[in-house]
């Protein structure tokens, strides 16, 4: 896990098409030229945790010897879990970084307007500033753009990583690899269709069917998408097959919809025309992304 000095980042990664759920046999498998692999970009927000926190009397420099802010080296009562899961940030508090070389009673006095009480966190510039409960959101909006302050922000929830309990899941070696039970922690889809322009979809798969939405049959002009190979269902389930359901995979986005548009014929093969419309289609019926 890296860190920023705003504890905040994003990830990005591509997703190389991985099936779990159908296997092709190899003579077929080699005759697929066109459609083999779904990309898609999870952005995911790498969020910090601060372990060792120090102290201050209203604010010391770098240089001072930091002694811990709390007494036997407990954490005050609202920074410890009290089934507050709905709580995107610890209320009360803020983190705070001055400008280099702002002088410490200056700094002091920006604090005392808020009725703020800093404590300084090991050798670094960075602040835990204790507001009065329920006033960090506006004490906010008055400090983020202080000229005299780097920066401040909210002291977030840094959530544990999703790990779904899909049993083919301990396979996907894919999805740890590209941080996905991160990225799940901000967003599994939701509210994005993904049209998948391949071999059609199986529309009766127990971990596809409730987010299938109406496609259509490029290749024979008709509103059957039922996928001729097997091949468009496998990555279907790669993309977006329900996650954390007990059944079978889990996927990149396993709350988003699925557009399935058959692009092939019987064997796999298509044509440049078909996945031209195929791609039109899916652009002017709402699809976020194709692959």
């Amino acid at each position: 896990m890296e860190f920023n000095q705003h504890a905040s980042g994003i990830a990005e990664a591509l997703v190389p098409f991985q099936s779990s759920t159908t296997h092709q046999d190899s003579n077929k498998t080699s005759r697929i030229p066109l459609l083999g692999t779904i990309i898609m970009i999870v952005f995911a927000g790498l969020a910090g945790f601060f372990s060792s926190l120090s102290a201050a009397n209203l604010p010391v420099h770098a240089s001072e010897q930091a002694q811990h802010p709390f007494p036997n080296n407990s954490m005050p009562a609202n920074t410890r879990s009290q089934g507050r899961m709905n709580e995107e940030w610890a209320r009360g508090r803020i983190l705070v970084m001055p400008r280099a070389g702002l002088p410490a009673h200056v700094f002091a006095g920006i604090l005392k307007e808020h009725d703020g009480k800093a404590r300084k966190i090991g050798q670094s510039n960075l602040y835990v500033v204790e507001l009065p409960e329920y006033t960090e959101e506006g004490v906010l909006t008055r400090l983020e753009h202080h000229p005299h302050l780097k920066f401040a922000e909210l002291d977030r929830v840094v959530m544990p990583a999703l790990i779904p309990n899909d049993p083919v899941y301990i396979n996907e070696w894919h999805l740890p690899k590209i941080g996905a039970s991160s990225a799940w922690n901000i967003t599994q889809g939701n509210g994005i269709t993904i049209a998948i322009l391949d071999s059609g979809v199986d529309n009766s798969h127990p971990d596809l069917a409730s987010r299938i939405v109406p496609g259509w049959n490029l290749y024979d002009n008709n509103s059957d998408t039922s996928d001729v190979v097997g091949h468009g269902t496998s990555v279907a389930g790669t993309a977006a097959a329900i996650s954390n359901n007990s059944i079978g995979v889990a996927s990149v986005a396993g709350q988003s919809r699925i557009m399935p548009l058959r692009a092939t014929d019987t064997m796999g093969y298509g044509y440049y025309s078909t996945i031209s419309q195929g791609i039109t289609f899916a652009a002017d019926h709402g699809a976020r992304i194709v692959n």
